[in-house]
């Protein structure tokens, strides 16, 4: 038997068909609602999507910044801090004088600082008392000088021979007025003191004569009492010749007194400070050093050959060097009278606010280090004293000198060691500018990160990174306003703030698993 096929045309008609799509998109709809279900819902509402928070309670926020807190931080232990080297201090609010720094050297006062000691007649040297580099002082023997000058033996000789008449003469009108007046007619006693006055005369001339030619009033004085001539001179350390000392026109003869008087000031010392401002304290004048010797022992000098050089190193000068944009302020604080601080240029102070050439642990067994005279400390409150007028034609600066009073670092054995020497190069920091209640922190306590600046602010064991605005900076210290971003009192890391900032970023985005390297 012949079963009927159904005919399908007739069941799958357009309105089955939509009934049946529809009861099948409303099952997959059903079995797909946890998928799309909160993205329709927060579109209807008119809100974003939220993503789920991830298992683990710490994904996708730093552990540095817990809730509640407005400033990432990091925690560091005593090993940490060891290790970064880390150093802190209290902030303090005061005034901060900006600077500009220009070259320098130390040189000489021309005319004050060499000193030259000549033979004062020809002869030969016969002892040599001193070496290159030993310390004197005026008046320690320098040489012994045997005279060998026809004219000095001549000058000696004849006022001898004038001090041997003169006695003679003297004898001769005692003599006749022991006779008595009835013996001995008074026009004879009358023409031997006329005698004696003209002898007196010469007498007095000589002795001119053996002064100009270097014999000094003490050894005339003992070829008068001995009535030997003087064979042998000795050369003594002359004293330093200031013509601006109180008392000097003394030294000179009478008619050159009043010239002395009229001498042009020199400014050898620094102005007085203005504001009350100390200026520096002035060297001791007097201790010398042998510089350069050009004579040996038994060598043959004529009169007026240069022996010795010394040198009075008690002050220098430290000549400046501005270029033609810091000229005007040069200028400026040389007319103003603003104190100015010398840096020797091979001991500049560190970032981190350190003086350069501190002494290791038991280099001072007296315990007397003075940090004022360690090598490369700043040397502050000095003064220009003047302003060159001349500008170099070869490095197209503006000479300027600033007085530089020196200090003894040794002394021991005839020899002393000065602190500074000519030719020491320096950097001279001259104040421009001013800027009142700020904090100066040094250039190793700020950090950055684009146009933002950042210190670190110690809080027991952590530190909170807290952004600052900077007002200045150069590059050993950075100047912060007081705005309430930090506070006096408050303790800041001085150094190592870029390793911070370095392990707060890397703590912050870097490990996969944010557990790693800590404990909660």
């Amino acid at each position: 038997m012949r079963v009927p096929r159904p005919d399908l045309r007739r069941w799958l008609t357009l309105e089955r068909l939509s009934w049946a799509g529809a009861a099948a998109l409303a099952v997959v709809a059903a079995l797909t609602f946890g998928w799309w279900g909160p993205t329709a819902t927060g579109l209807i509402a008119g809100t974003e999507p939220v993503a789920e928070e991830a298992a683990d309670p710490h994904a996708g926020h730093d552990d540095a910044a817990p809730a509640g807190e407005p400033y990432e931080t990091i925690r560091l232990s005593e090993q940490a801090r060891g290790t970064l080297g880390l150093r802190t201090a209290e902030v303090t609010v005061s005034d901060f004088t900006r600077h500009i720094e220009v070259p320098a050297v130390v040189t000489e006062i021309p005319g004050r600082t060499s000193l030259r000691a000549s033979a004062p007649m020809t002869g030969v040297l016969t002892d040599v008392f001193v070496t290159e580099g030993q310390a004197v002082e005026p008046g320690d023997p320098l040489f012994l000088l045997r005279l060998t000058h026809e004219d000095v033996v001549r000058a000696q000789t004849e006022y001898l021979t004038t001090l041997e008449a003169l006695d003679v003469e003297d004898r001769e009108i005692a003599r006749l007025e022991a006779a008595g007046s009835g013996v001995v007619a008074g026009k004879v006693v009358l023409e031997r003191e006329y005698e004696r006055q003209k002898l007196a005369g010469l007498l007095k001339a000589q002795r001119q004569a053996l002064l100009l030619h270097g014999i000094t009033d003490a050894q005339i004085a003992e070829i008068r009492q001995s009535r030997n001539l003087v064979r042998e001179v000795l050369i003594e350390v002359p004293r330093p010749h200031d013509p601006t000392e109180p008392g000097h026109e003394g030294q000179h003869d009478l008619p050159i007194r009043a010239a002395a008087l009229r001498r042009p000031a020199f400014a050898a010392q620094e102005p007085a400070a203005q504001d009350g401002a100390p200026s520096a304290a002035a060297a001791t004048p007097g201790r010398l050093t042998v510089a350069h010797l050009h004579v040996r022992p038994g060598e043959a000098v004529e009169a007026g050959a240069e022996l010795v050089e010394l040198h009075d190193l008690s002050r220098l000068y430290i000549e400046g060097r501005a270029f033609a944009a810091d000229a005007d302020a040069v200028t400026r604080a040389a007319r103003q009278n603003r104190p100015v601080t010398a840096i020797p240029a091979d001991g500049l102070l560190t970032p981190d606010g350190d003086m350069g050439g501190a002494l290791d642990e038991g280099d001072d067994p007296d315990g007397d280090d003075d940090p004022a005279e360690r090598h490369g400390a700043p040397i502050p409150d000095l003064r220009i004293l003047h302003v060159s007028n001349d500008v170099n034609p070869d490095s197209r600066t503006l000479p300027f000198y600033v007085g530089l009073p020196n200090v003894v670092l040794r002394e021991g054995g005839g020899f002393v060691t000065w602190k500074y020497k000519p030719g020491q190069r320096m950097r001279v920091r001259v104040p421009v500018g001013r800027y009142g209640d700020v904090i100066v922190l040094p250039a190793r306590a700020v950090t950055e990160s684009g146009a933002e600046r950042f210190v670190f602010v110690e809080n027991g064991s952590t530190f909170e990174q807290r952004p600052v605005r900077v007002r200045y900076a150069d590059g050993e210290r950075v100047v912060i306003a007081d705005d309430g971003s930090v506070l006096p009192g408050e303790s800041v890391a001085v150094t190592a703030a870029y390793q911070l900032r370095m392990a707060l970023k890397n703590k912050a985005g870097g490990a996969p698993d944010p557990h790693a390297g800590h404990n909660h």
